[in-house]
Protein backbone atom coordinates (compact mmCIF):
# COMPACT_ATOMS: atom_id res chain seq x y z
CA UNK A 1 0.00 0.00 0.00
CA UNK A 2 1.29 3.50 -0.74
CA UNK A 3 2.19 5.99 1.61
CA UNK A 4 -0.49 7.91 0.44
CA UNK A 5 -3.27 5.58 0.50
CA UNK A 6 -2.45 5.18 4.25
CA UNK A 7 -2.43 8.56 5.27
CA UNK A 8 -6.25 8.35 3.60
CA UNK A 9 -6.87 5.19 5.50
CA UNK A 10 -5.90 6.71 8.40
CA UNK A 11 -7.80 9.91 7.63
CA UNK A 12 -11.09 7.85 7.07
CA UNK A 13 -10.28 6.04 10.67
CA UNK A 14 -10.08 9.28 12.28
CA UNK A 15 -13.27 10.26 10.65
CA UNK A 16 -15.10 7.42 11.51
CA UNK A 17 -14.25 7.63 15.54
CA UNK A 18 -15.35 11.36 14.92
CA UNK A 19 -18.56 11.12 13.70
CA UNK A 20 -19.30 7.90 16.18
CA UNK A 21 -17.88 10.14 19.06
CA UNK A 22 -20.78 13.20 17.84
CA UNK A 23 -23.39 10.54 16.99
CA UNK A 24 -23.25 9.58 20.84
CA UNK A 25 -23.09 12.81 22.11
CA UNK A 26 -25.44 14.42 20.10
CA UNK A 27 -27.88 10.65 20.99
CA UNK A 28 -28.06 12.13 24.45
CA UNK A 29 -25.83 9.49 25.63
CA UNK A 30 -23.77 11.55 28.60
CA UNK A 31 -20.14 11.46 29.54
CA UNK A 32 -20.75 11.89 32.77
CA UNK A 33 -20.72 16.04 31.44
CA UNK A 34 -20.50 18.74 33.96
CA UNK A 35 -19.70 22.16 34.32
CA UNK A 36 -17.63 24.17 36.23
CA UNK A 37 -19.15 27.83 37.26
CA UNK A 38 -17.07 30.81 38.53
CA UNK A 39 -18.98 34.00 39.86
CA UNK A 40 -18.34 37.45 37.50
CA UNK A 41 -19.98 39.81 40.33
CA UNK A 42 -22.23 38.78 43.70
CA UNK A 43 -23.94 41.84 45.24
CA UNK A 44 -25.94 41.47 48.13
CA UNK A 45 -27.53 43.02 51.71
CA UNK A 46 -25.65 42.94 54.78
CA UNK A 47 -26.99 44.47 58.07
CA UNK A 48 -24.10 47.27 59.61
CA UNK A 49 -23.98 47.19 63.34
CA UNK A 50 -22.49 50.98 63.06
CA UNK A 51 -25.05 51.92 61.00
CA UNK A 52 -27.97 49.93 62.33
CA UNK A 53 -28.92 49.79 58.40
CA UNK A 54 -29.08 47.03 55.95
CA UNK A 55 -26.76 48.45 53.37
CA UNK A 56 -25.42 46.68 49.79
CA UNK A 57 -22.59 45.09 49.77
CA UNK A 58 -20.11 43.33 47.19
CA UNK A 59 -20.27 39.56 48.06
CA UNK A 60 -17.11 37.21 47.30
CA UNK A 61 -18.60 34.18 45.08
CA UNK A 62 -18.07 31.31 45.19
CA UNK A 63 -17.24 28.28 42.67
CA UNK A 64 -19.69 25.38 41.87
CA UNK A 65 -19.89 22.41 39.89
CA UNK A 66 -22.92 22.22 37.57
CA UNK A 67 -23.98 18.30 36.84
CA UNK A 68 -26.58 15.48 36.82
CA UNK A 69 -27.78 14.84 40.25
CA UNK A 70 -27.73 11.61 42.13
CA UNK A 71 -30.31 12.62 44.63
CA UNK A 72 -33.86 10.60 43.89
CA UNK A 73 -36.44 12.64 42.08
CA UNK A 74 -33.87 15.80 40.91
CA UNK A 75 -32.43 16.16 37.51
CA UNK A 76 -29.39 18.00 37.83
CA UNK A 77 -27.19 19.76 40.90
CA UNK A 78 -25.59 22.70 41.76
CA UNK A 79 -22.47 21.83 44.11
CA UNK A 80 -20.46 24.07 45.61
CA UNK A 81 -16.88 23.41 45.42
CA UNK A 82 -14.94 21.76 48.36
CA UNK A 83 -18.84 21.92 50.03
CA UNK A 84 -21.31 19.46 50.45
CA UNK A 85 -24.01 22.03 50.29
CA UNK A 86 -25.55 22.30 47.25
CA UNK A 87 -27.69 26.06 46.72
CA UNK A 88 -30.09 24.36 44.21
CA UNK A 89 -31.37 21.43 42.47
CA UNK A 90 -33.20 20.88 39.48
CA UNK A 91 -36.65 18.72 38.92
CA UNK A 92 -36.95 19.63 35.09
CA UNK A 93 -34.51 19.49 32.07
CA UNK A 94 -33.25 21.78 29.42
CA UNK A 95 -35.33 23.90 27.24
CA UNK A 96 -34.94 23.42 23.94
CA UNK A 97 -33.27 26.92 24.00
CA UNK A 98 -30.57 25.78 26.84
CA UNK A 99 -32.50 27.17 29.71
CA UNK A 100 -32.92 25.44 33.11
CA UNK A 101 -34.46 26.73 36.30
CA UNK A 102 -33.23 25.65 39.39
CA UNK A 103 -34.43 26.23 42.85
CA UNK A 104 -33.20 25.78 46.70
CA UNK A 105 -35.79 24.60 48.70
CA UNK A 106 -34.06 25.00 51.84
CA UNK A 107 -32.52 28.82 51.67
CA UNK A 108 -34.79 29.99 49.27
CA UNK A 109 -33.62 31.20 46.06
CA UNK A 110 -32.63 30.32 42.17
CA UNK A 111 -30.06 28.92 40.03
CA UNK A 112 -30.78 30.32 36.29
CA UNK A 113 -28.51 28.81 33.10
CA UNK A 114 -28.48 28.80 29.63
CA UNK A 115 -25.48 26.17 28.32
CA UNK A 116 -25.67 27.51 25.42
CA UNK A 117 -24.15 31.04 26.79
CA UNK A 118 -22.54 29.64 29.23
CA UNK A 119 -24.15 32.24 31.67
CA UNK A 120 -26.00 32.08 34.99
CA UNK A 121 -27.80 34.06 37.72
CA UNK A 122 -27.55 32.28 41.25
CA UNK A 123 -29.88 34.07 43.69
CA UNK A 124 -30.43 33.20 47.90
CA UNK A 125 -33.14 35.14 49.73
CA UNK A 126 -33.02 33.88 52.76
CA UNK A 127 -32.19 36.53 55.40
CA UNK A 128 -33.80 40.19 56.05
CA UNK A 129 -37.54 39.20 55.84
CA UNK A 130 -36.97 36.37 58.27
CA UNK A 131 -35.34 38.41 61.07
CA UNK A 132 -38.21 38.69 63.91
CA UNK A 133 -38.58 40.90 67.06
CA UNK A 134 -39.39 37.78 68.61
CA UNK A 135 -36.84 35.57 67.62
CA UNK A 136 -33.33 36.82 69.01
CA UNK A 137 -32.00 33.55 67.79
CA UNK A 138 -31.06 35.05 64.41
CA UNK A 139 -30.87 38.87 64.98
CA UNK A 140 -30.24 41.39 61.84
CA UNK A 141 -26.09 41.20 62.86
CA UNK A 142 -26.43 37.34 62.58
CA UNK A 143 -28.62 36.95 59.58
CA UNK A 144 -28.02 35.83 56.47
CA UNK A 145 -27.18 38.07 53.51
CA UNK A 146 -29.65 38.10 50.36
CA UNK A 147 -27.62 38.15 46.85
CA UNK A 148 -27.79 38.10 43.14
CA UNK A 149 -24.84 36.57 41.19
CA UNK A 150 -24.06 36.30 38.01
CA UNK A 151 -20.99 33.89 36.26
CA UNK A 152 -20.40 31.67 33.57
CA UNK A 153 -19.99 27.78 33.46
CA UNK A 154 -17.97 26.17 31.45
CA UNK A 155 -18.49 22.72 30.12
CA UNK A 156 -16.11 19.78 31.54
CA UNK A 157 -16.22 16.16 32.01
CA UNK A 158 -15.51 14.02 34.54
Amino acid sequence: MSEHNQEINTMNKIWRVFVAFVSLASAGLSFAQQYQCTPISTLGFAYNSTTQKWEPVSIEGKSYIFQPSELEGYLYELNEVGQHYKPAVCTEEFTSMGYINCSNPHMGGEFRFNRITGRYVLTQVQGYYNVLPSNQLIPDELSAKPYVEIGVCQITFR
